[in-house]
C-alpha cells in the first residue's frame, strides 16, 4: 500500500472526523461553531479535525464574512459514506459492532 493510501485510511480512521463528515452530509454547509454545538465537541477538536479533512480534500471551505463555512467534497465523500453504511448494514449488525 502506498503512503497516500495509508494516509487516506488513517484520516478516515477517526470517529470524530467521520462524525463531522456525516453531519456535513446530512445538514449541508456548517461553520465550526455549528458543528461544535451539533456534535457536542470542543471547538479546538472540531477545528483540528476540519483542518485534517481539508488537507486531504474531504471537505471544502469558503469564507463568509468572519466565518469559515465547511462543506463535504461530495464527489469524494458520499461514495465512501455509502460504502461504509452498506458494510455496516450487511456485516456489522450481525456481530453487534
Amino acid at each position: 500500500m502506498t503512503t497516500t493510501s495509508y494516509n487516506f485510511f488513517t484520516v478516515l480512521g477517526n470517529k470524530r472526523r467521520i462524525d463531522i463528515l456525516k453531519q456535513l452530509a446530512k445538514c449541508g454547509p456548517m461553520t465550526v461553531g455549528e458543528l461544535t454545538r451539533q456534535l457536542n465537541l470542543e471547538q479546538s477538536a472540531v477545528s483540528h479535525c476540519l483542518q485534517t479533512l481539508l488537507n486531504y480534500h474531504f471537505v471544502n471551505v469558503q469564507n463568509s464574512g468572519r466565518s469559515r463555512v465547511y462543506t463535504i467534497n461530495s464527489s469524494a465523500v458520499e461514495p465512501i459514506l455509502e460504502l461504509m453504511q452498506d458494510h455496516e448494514d450487511v456485516h456489522c449488525k450481525k456481530c453487534g459492532h
